[in-house]
């Protein structure tokens, strides 16, 4: 709170400072992990403020998913192009049951969208993945400009995680088949998972070991 006259400017110029900081704070896990087979974060920008829902479409039509804060990250291994790009969201809590309900059902649409022989959805990975509850959709084959949508959702933070793995020319992939693909979706969802909810996860407080009691003879 600001009293003094001379010290409300001050106070006006480090509010927006602090929550800029909180929306760093609770999205900092998805946008700072490191990989250990050479992927890197080739670009990561911050949703603008005025942004603050996006439609989706489901199967009984348009929804609109309102959202309080974002982040769009892009990874890439050398020499090649873009390997996924991630939509991070944080949701309201007051909304994010009907959120999340939209976009998952934002999987079926996709799939009974005509387009549904080219795509399945994928059961390689369990339904929980290191504390996320996880969707997948994959195409069949080598084939558009997206190979697979996930969806990373953590319901203890109300965030959740649109990867979407991109497809490239030949000379501009680091794999050549489906199933080196799918290799590298999987280690990369293993990997971002555990990075999120492990090296960046709020540590949980030391329990004090209790002092040890002789016993009565």
């Amino acid at each position: 709170m600001c009293i003094f006259t001379r010290a409300l400017a001050l106070c006006l110029l480090s509010a927006p400072v602090a929550a800029l900081a909180q929306v760093n704070l609770s999205l900092r896990p998805y946008t700072a992990c490191k990989f250990d087979d050479g992927l890197v974060t080739i670009e990561s920008s911050q949703l603008p403020a005025s942004i603050q829902g996006r439609t989706v479409e489901t199967l009984t039509g348009p929804r609109q998913v309102p959202i309080l804060r974002g982040e769009h990250v892009t990874f890439s291994y050398p020499s090649t192009g873009f390997f996924a790009t991630v939509k991070v969201e944080q949701l309201p809590p007051d909304t994010f049951v009907q959120g999340k309900t939209d976009l998952i059902s934002n999987f079926d649409h996709i799939l009974t969208s005509g387009d549904d022989s080219a795509r399945n959805m994928s059961f390689a990975l369990r339904p929980r993945l290191n504390g996320f509850e996880v969707y997948g959709l994959d195409r069949k084959k080598l084939e558009g400009n997206t190979l697979g949508i996930y969806l990373l959702i953590d319901n203890r933070t109300h965030i959740v995680a649109s990867v979407f793995f991109l497809n490239q020319e030949p000379q501009l992939r680091k794999f050549a088949t489906l199933a080196e693909y799918a290799t590298l979706r999987d280690h990369f969802l293993d990997a971002y998972t555990s990075c999120v909810h492990g090296s960046f996860a709020t540590p949980t407080p030391a329990t004090k070991a209790r002092p040890k009691t002789t016993p009565h003879r």
